[in-house]
């Protein structure tokens, strides 16, 4: 005959089993992440899962409160359990925020004028370095000689140099370089025209100021993305007159070769008489007693 106490101790037993698998479901039911527990199993015709739960039926203080024990789980739900309590711990990797690019230039101004059978230009390029580390910075001047180079303000290290591939700037870490540029560019010249060619850099703004000597030039830079032409003195030096000037603005584009071309521009002449000029010579030969006569007439 069961006694009292074992049925007590069979009645706390199933109510404890029968609260610790509904505390199970409905943790399953209301938790939206993928089921990741131990083995399961599901009753005929019952969509209900059924898990296998260790409960220990006596003695729980002295099976929990003492060092070194524990309970029985499932290796699947024991990783489950681990990663949950060490996700939070973890450090946040951010991804490589990477530049698209290494560097840039934002603007770059020319200006000269032509003197003689040369271009001298001058100008500063803003340049942005946007990756860390070591960035190398190509600098292409096409057909131009190079005079000047030379860093405008703080360098922050740079440098200049010349390597196999070109003239570069090597630099390190992000940050903003100004550089200055001196150039020369030879003039070509041939009947009633003459030119010079120049590299465009690659900057976002390309733009080019270019005086020529004397009014009415027929100035042409191709290809450009705009220009303007006007007429104007020059500033006089000291005890002389002021100059004529045709001063030319032109906004490139980026990293194009640029031809410039000027010439006089032609001159309409005033309408006048046709000038005519003709020449005659007539021969008249008299016969006399066989002696024949030449007389030439105009």
């Amino acid at each position: 005959m069961t006694s009292p106490k074992s049925l007590a101790l069979s009645l706390t037993l199933a109510i404890s089993l029968i609260l610790a698998s509904t505390a199970l479901v409905a943790a399953q039911e209301g938790s939206t992440a993928p089921e990741t527990a131990g083995p399961t199993s599901t009753l005929p015709g019952n969509d209900r899962e059924i898990r296998t739960v260790y409960v220990p039926f006596r003695d729980l203080e002295e099976a929990f409160e003492q060092a070194g024990r524990g309970i029985f789980l499932p290796y699947d739900e024991f990783l489950d359990l681990w990663r949950r309590a060490i996700a939070p711990r973890l450090p946040v990797v951010e991804p490589a925020d990477e530049p698209p690019v290494d560097w840039t230039i934002a603007r770059a101004s020319l200006s000269g004028r032509v003197t003689g059978k040369s271009v001298t230009l001058e100008g500063v390029w803003d340049i942005r370095v946007l990756k860390r580390g070591w960035v190398s910075v190509p600098l292409d001047f096409g057909p131009l000689a190079v005079e000047e180079l030379a860093f405008v303000g703080e360098s922050r290290g740079a440098v200049i140099g010349q390597t196999p591939a070109g003239r570069r700037i090597v630099v390190r870490d992000p940050g903003p370089l100004q550089l200055k540029v001196r150039l020369l560019a030879p003039v070509t010249e041939k009947p009633g025209l003459r030119s010079f060619s120049l590299k465009a850099p690659g900057a976002a703004v390309n733009r080019l100021d270019l005086e020529i000597a004397g009014h009415g030039q027929h100035v042409e830079v191709s290809p450009r993305l705009a220009m303007e032409t006007t007429e104007t003195n020059a500033a006089p030096p000291e005890d002389a007159s002021p100059s004529p000037i045709t001063r030319v603005v032109a906004y490139l584009g980026a990293g194009n070769d640029v031809h410039v071309t000027w010439r006089p521009e032609v001159e309409e002449v005033a309408a006048e008489e046709p000038l005519l000029v003709a020449s005659t010579e007539t021969a008249v030969s008299a016969v006399n007693a066989g002696a024949g006569i030449r007389c030439p007439s105009r």
